[in-house]
């Protein structure tokens, strides 16, 4: 069992995340999209489901469980590009 799904009051929290990026989680996006563009950032996550639709991995051997995972990426596109979003507003904002 994944260690996210075994252990749900620890992940169900932000784990990753320093003491200051938990303060300025804007931050953190900001960090993001200078080193990355959006369309990397696209192109990296369908490179993921492309090797888990593909790969013979048991945790995506049913139908049901790829669908998952395709639904789970249109929600990362949405979050990233949300994110992009919010950082260029405030890029802009700051810039006048």
């Amino acid at each position: 069992m994944l260690p996210f799904l075994a252990e749900p009051k620890i992940f169900a929290q932000p784990v990753w995340l320093s003491r200051e990026e938990k303060e300025n989680p804007m931050g953190v996006f900001e960090n993001v999209f200078e080193d990355y563009k959006l369309n990397e950032l696209h192109g990296y996550l369908w490179q993921m489901v492309q090797v888990c639709l593909t790969s013979e991995n048991y945790m995506f051997s049913d139908a049901l469980q790829r669908s998952d995972l395709l639904m789970h990426y249109e929600t990362f596109e949405r979050m990233f590009e949300a994110a992009f979003s919010m950082v260029s507003r405030k890029v802009r904002q700051t810039a006048h």
